[in-house]
């Protein structure tokens, strides 16, 4: 009896749309748990993907449980208290890894991306034995000293735990962030709007990151959906990929932030001339420009008195003090300070926890909560120093060498996403930012995992 369960369950795991229907649900429940309660997401997405394991052993079926999972966060954490229900689920997530990594074998030909995830993940833990900013008021703080551990276990147990190609299967769990981040942002605006003028003047918490971020994670998303526009060919799944671009639109939209009003139009300028180039034969494409075409056309028609408004918010609210610096130009010269305050911390940096202020969080106002240099250039010298800056490089070096390996519709829409956030991140928070590194290690263990599969082939065949 339990085998013809297990078999018809199976049955319908390799169901042509059953990885479609999977995201769907898993959306609803992440932007359902997001509003009501995260513990229902969280739990609900680990069991299935330790059901899933069970039944097929293939970490591919898991990457959007792996994904959605920090998504489900609508609060902060308190600094002064050990988060025990995230370290548990966790240990829980990685043992569950860690059991099918050995199951399906280790291969170290896989992990190309290795040694800047380790690099990292030694050289930002090791300020843990000359920090002085951490007491028992902020004690929870320890934990960001082994966040890189974390990204590379991920990596290395995600590229191991695949067992074929997987593009389209990433491709269409991150584009699903393009549904679950904006309805999160407008979700928070509906319920922060009634307390301000002018909605356009928030700056807000969503609780697993900040609004801004919410710009950057939308940035790293977008090129997917692009991607599955060039390689779907069922209308039907084109049309919900058209949704998502519009949803990221209107995302960007209520993030309210300068950064994603500026890259947002350079990187979809970009990925539509992409998707020109590569469609522009295809009877797809041509649904997707129609579709494009009468969506803004009805956009304009229906919005047509709102748009001055909307200009107006934008250029004298969003853009009130222009490109000004926010304060960040204060930040860099902090962070270059402390970096250049002794040899040690030119060398291993101070510390993810450098400096501690009140500031507002997620969670609220709370003394001794961990500054941050909105710079991957500064955030990398504070934390890491002239090593860690190298383990950054060679990290880097690594994404862009994976990704050149890959089929070339993959590499132009990703090269174009990852150089606007590169860019971005020169200005804002990517690097060492959790909800960045987690995406970026599970994208690097996927690509990585295909590259590994596309030269066996290439092996196989120059054996005739």
């Amino acid at each position: 009896m339990v085998n013809n369960i297990v078999k018809k369950l199976n049955n319908i795991i390799n169901m042509k749309y059953f990885f479609d229907v999977y995201l769907v649900l898993l959306s609803i429940i992440t932007i359902t748990s997001f509003i009501i309660n995260p513990v229902i997401g969280i739990e609900t997405l680990i069991i299935t993907m330790i059901l899933l394991l069970l039944l097929t052993s293939d970490m591919k079926y898991i990457i959007p449980n792996l994904l959605f999972l920090i998504f489900n966060f609508n609060n902060g954490f308190k600094v002064d208290e050990f988060p025990l229900f995230l370290i548990i689920n966790v240990a829980i997530i990685i043992i569950t890894l860690v059991i099918f990594m050995i199951k399906n074998r280790v291969i170290f030909n896989k992990m190309q991306s290795w040694i800047g995830f380790v690099g990292l993940a030694i050289v930002e833990f090791i300020p843990i034995f000359w920090n002085k900013t951490i007491t028992d008021d902020n004690k929870a703080l320890y934990v960001l000293y082994f966040a890189n551990i974390g990204y590379f276990l991920l990596y290395a147990l995600l590229v191991n735990g695949i067992k074929s190609k997987s593009n389209i299967y990433l491709a269409k769990s991150i584009s699903y962030l393009l549904i679950i981040i904006p309805i999160e942002c407008i979700y928070k605006v509906s319920i922060l709007a009634p307390t301000v003028d002018n909605m356009f003047t928030l700056h807000y918490f969503i609780g697993w990151g900040m609004c801004n971020e919410a710009s950057i994670m939308i940035l790293v998303a977008l090129p997917f959906s692009f991607y599955l526009i060039t390689k779907e060919k069922n209308i039907y799944l084109i049309m919900i990929e058209i949704v998502k671009i519009i949803m990221a639109i209107v995302g960007v939209i209520f993030t309210f932030s300068r950064g994603g009003y500026i890259f947002l139009p350079i990187e979809l300028l970009a990925l539509v001339t992409l998707a020109i180039i590569f469609n522009y034969k295809r009877n797809g494409f041509k649904y997707f420009v129609t579709c494009i075409s009468i969506s803004l056309i009805l956009f304009l028609i229906i919005k047509a008195n709102d748009i001055p408004e909307f200009n107006n918010n934008v250029l004298n609210v969003v853009f009130k003090n222009g490109l000004s610096d926010s304060g960040r130009i204060n930040l860099y010269k902090d962070a270059f300070k402390l970096f250049n305050s002794n040899g040690l911390y030119n060398l291993f940096g101070s510390g993810i926890v450098s400096e501690v202020r009140t500031l507002p969080t997620a969670y609220g106002i709370q003394e001794n909560a961990v500054v941050i240099y909105h710079s991957t250039l500064f955030e990398t010298l504070v934390i890491g120093g002239l090593i860690g800056f190298i383990f950054i490089l060679i990290l880097i070096k690594d994404k862009y060498s994976s990704l050149i390996k890959t089929n070339k519709h993959l590499l132009s829409y990703l090269l174009v996403g990852y150089l606007v956030v590169e860019i971005y991140g020169l200005f804002d928070n990517t690097y060492h930012m959790y909800y960045y590194m987690i995406i970026m290690a599970i994208i690097m263990a996927v690509i990585d995992n295909d590259n590994y599969y596309d030269n066996k082939r290439k092996d196989y065949y120059k054996l005739f």
